[in-house]
């Protein structure tokens, strides 16, 4: 891993324990632990610099990235998601932050996904979300490609890991296509329920790569205030998308 990258994983994970970014964080992790039974067997992929162990203390879980760095934060790098090595039916939760729109494949990682998970078992990720409005803030501020209409039709690469389209999730899990793409993929997981979040909140906060010193109180409230805005709204303006996908009986 480039020297650079590292830096930028001690950052996030630095800035991760600031006051407004632990209070968004924390609704962002509590949303995803909503699902888990202390009993669950948990897989967590493209987990990075290891974030969700400041917000998952309680849980064990297995926290795996294609790359390693050099603090000691419970991640075991060289894990490639589409190709996981672990046996069939292994883990109860898989679940990822900020990963699928990073891989060369996403539908190949969730075909490993469905393999890896349990027959009752679910995966749940939360990715960027590409709406008119987010497109905008996205576009003008934020590192990372931003393809409004995104075609997963035609094949994808990223030239590092760090990088990826922020359009993957909204043509994976929203679109036509996208969904013909899983039908046809993964005939054992099935979308189970797709939530809009955060149209204020995580722009509020800046990012954990360049965070702005907002006040906890405003992040609190407009957490709360985003709870009442309808979901016919929510996709048009929201900068986040929750996705659960369960294992079909």
């Amino acid at each position: 891993m480039s020297s650079e990258y590292n830096q930028k994983l001690k950052t996030q994970f630095n800035n991760a324990k600031l006051v407004s970014q632990k209070i968004y964080y924390k609704d962002l992790y509590e949303r995803i632990a909503g699902n888990f039974l202390a009993s669950d067997k948990i897989l967590e992929i493209g987990a990075g610099a290891g974030i969700s162990s400041i917000f998952l203390p309680q849980y064990l879980v297995e926290r795996t990235d294609c790359l390693s760095w050099d603090e000691d934060v419970y991640v075991k790098g060289g894990i490639d998601a589409e190709n996981l090595p672990y046996m069939d039916e292994q883990y109860d939760i898989v679940f990822g932050v900020d990963v699928l729109h990073h891989l060369n494949s996403p539908a190949l990682a969730l075909q490993e996904i469905a393999r890896v998970l349990k027959k009752d078992g679910r995966a749940i990720f939360i990715e960027p979300y590409v709406s008119p409005v987010s497109y905008l803030v996205y576009k003008l501020f934020h590192d990372e490609k931003t393809t409004y209409r995104f075609n997963l039709m035609q094949e994808f690469h990223t030239t590092a890991p760090q990088e990826g389209d922020q359009g993957v999730a909204k043509a994976l899990f929203c679109h036509k296509n996208g969904k013909k793409i899983l039908a046809t993929n993964l005939p054992r997981l099935h979308i189970y329920k797709i939530e809009y979040m955060h149209p204020m909140s995580f722009f509020a906060t800046g990012g954990l790569t360049k965070p702005i010193r907002t006040g906890s109180k405003l992040i609190e409230m407009l957490l709360k205030l985003e709870c009442y805005i309808p979901e016919f709204i929510l996709k048009y303006i929201s900068s986040r998308i929750y996705v659960e996908l369960k294992i079909k009986q």
